[in-house]
């Protein structure tokens, strides 16, 4: 029997978090085109997993997918972990959040939404949210950990002194 990549990132999450001395829950949920697997350690903080801003739960992902790939090169299938629905969390807060901002300050007053602390997979998330929106742009500028997602008008004449009048949305201060 071949294992399924389901069955390959159970066995890799296992190996990782067993050897942490912890009992935790696994469920796997399909989410249109990927699966979206949620761990919740037992007894244990789940922050363990996440760490700071998530990074520890990014750098866990990157092994897991890693291991996955490497065992079954030819599957192609798109899975996020998430750690006691943190991802969930903030993907919630960030599809509520920035497009109440984008209509109030930059459909409304012109002015340039720059958001710190999303990671590529939440800019991705906004980028595509925000594609059908009329009347505005989203770009990401910078590099590495300095990556920002700006969101402006469109238009030239209706950009209301551009970056000076910039509101920033600090991401990495909103949800820990």
């Amino acid at each position: 029997m071949i294992p399924t990549v389901e069955e390959k990132i159970k066995k890799y999450i296992d190996l990782i978090v067993s050897a942490m001395g912890t009992k935790y829950t696994t469920e796997i949920i399909k989410e249109g085109d990927q699966y979206r697997i949620v761990v919740d350690l037992e007894d244990k903080p789940n922050s363990l997993l996440i760490g700071t801003d998530g990074d520890t739960l990014s750098s866990f992902q990157h092994i897991i997918r890693t291991l996955v790939h490497k065992d079954l090169p030819d599957d192609k299938t798109h899975f996020i972990i998430d750690i006691g629905r943190y991802r969930r969390t903030r993907e919630d807060l960030i599809n509520n959040k920035i497009p109440e901002m984008v209509s109030t300050s930059v459909l409304v007053q012109g002015m340039t939404l720059m958001v710190l602390g999303l990671s590529s997979y939440e800019r991705l998330i906004v980028h595509k949210s925000l594609s059908e929106t009329k009347g505005i742009q989203s770009i990401s500028v910078g590099g590495g950990n300095n990556r920002k997602l700006v969101v402006m008008p469109n238009s030239e004449s209706s950009i209301n002194g551009g970056l000076e009048r910039a509101i920033l949305l600090d991401f990495t201060k909103v949800y820990d």
